[in-house]
């Protein structure tokens, strides 16, 4: 693809945090990704690294911006596969719109 023809790269704009949810989400540099309702709307916390416990010595699953882990959540019970993304990653292939 020629550089005339290479779309732009995105302006990525971090999402700013009312200050009256401060308390409910997770400290992060830059934020590229929305809150959910229910936290917007004061139900709950944005979930934490900390509310889960794995259920295995390693990944479960590797894809091309991240490892999948198998967790249970402390309170719920409830088993869980979350993907642990790389945001370098998807910036550096301009994925965020």
């Amino acid at each position: 693809m020629s550089s005339k023809n290479k779309k732009p790269k995105a302006v990525i704009v971090p999402i700013e945090i009312p200050d009256h949810l401060k308390d409910k989400v997770n400290p992060l540099k830059n934020r590229i990704l929305f809150l959910s309702p229910s936290v917007i709307d004061g139900e709950e916390r944005e979930c934490r690294k900390d509310d889960f416990e794995s259920l295995a010595s390693t990944n479960i699953g590797v894809g091309g911006f991240g490892k999948v882990y198998k967790v249970r959540h402390k309170v719920s019970k409830n088993v869980f596969a979350i993907k642990v993304i790389n945001k370098k990653k998807i910036l550096e292939h301009d994925l965020v719109e």
